[in-house]
């Protein structure tokens, strides 16, 4: 990751089957830098967990929470459904109207991960030091859907809108903390899961990477974008540098069993981003003659 990556001071983590793994990642050689590990199990029924890896150096983690949603959908998706979409069920394991009944089954199988952080040493902006929220995602796939019906859409917009909503409400409820959506979205940018994001107020820096570069994935030879960084906009906080690191979706699966490379370690291409904070501003008044 040194060379490959840089060592980002966060990293954002999709499909970690357990914290050994992750713990086992952090100590390899490869690794110049040391991590430190946010996790919290999901209920994925693969095993396939989300995390945040930080440099404890860099950030000092305030909190963090999982936030799981309830949906009436039956779809047989989802972490209580029985995964089959033509004869779909979904076990009741949540109260959606709070009467204290399950009428509901849960929204994802891997919550959002919400991490509160402040940077160390930073130097403090009108009295405040850099927070961040960084809220981690890895969406519904659209692997069960057929040409004729896409089964998993209604669950990918609910999802929508509930990261929307949680958006909003540490919006209100940290003011002034700048937020960063990261993860595998399931989405392109032009669906209408990311435009129910953008509506939000949240800027898709994946616009910023150079248009032959603007990918993620390779999916039967077609290149997209999957993986996301989105941001609340602010004055004092701004995106310096945005590129996708083609060291995965180029190379062929056969690198997967090669041990000593860093190429084709996932399926996915990683979404890197770095960033500047202001201190100082000038404004200017604008007047505008009309016509």
């Amino acid at each position: 990751m040194h060379a490959s990556l840089g060592e980002p001071d966060l990293l954002a983590v999709q499909e970690a089957e357990t914290l050994t793994v992750l713990q086992d990642l952090i100590l390899r050689p490869e690794i110049e830098s040391t991590y430190e590990i946010v996790w919290m199990d999901s209920p994925d029924p693969r095993g396939q967990d989300i995390a945040l890896l930080y440099r404890p150096e860099r950030f000092f983690v305030l909190d963090y929470q999982s936030r799981q949603g309830c949906t009436e959908l039956v779809d047989g998706l989802g972490p209580d459904g029985n995964q089959d979409v033509s004869l779909p069920e979904n076990q009741l394991t949540c109260d959606r109207d709070g009467d204290g009944v399950f009428d509901g089954n849960r929204l994802f199988s891997r919550p959002p991960l919400v991490v509160h952080l402040r940077q160390v040493g930073s130097l403090p902006v009108d009295d405040h030091p850099l927070e961040l929220l960084v809220i981690i995602n890895h969406w519904k796939s659209k692997t069960e859907d057929i040409p004729e019906t896409a089964y998993t859409l209604p669950r990918r917009l609910q999802q929508a809108a509930f990261l929307a909503g949680l958006v909003q409400e540490m919006n209100s409820q940290y003011p002034g903390v700048h937020i960063i959506v990261a993860g595998d979205l399931n989405d392109h940018p032009s669906s209408q899961p990311l435009r129910i994001l953008k509506a939000a107020g949240l800027v898709d820096l994946t616009i910023y990477i150079e248009p032959s570069r603007r990918y993620s994935l390779i999916y039967h030879g077609v290149a997209q974008v999957l993986d996301y960084l989105l941001v609340k906009p602010a004055v004092d906080l701004g995106a310096a540098e945005v590129d996708a690191l083609h060291f995965n979706a180029d190379f062929p699966a056969v690198f997967e069993d090669v041990a000593g490379t860093v190429y084709r370690s996932s399926d996915h291409d990683p979404v890197l981003a770095s960033f500047v904070r202001f201190s100082d501003f000038a404004f200017m008044p604008v007047i505008y003659l009309g016509e």
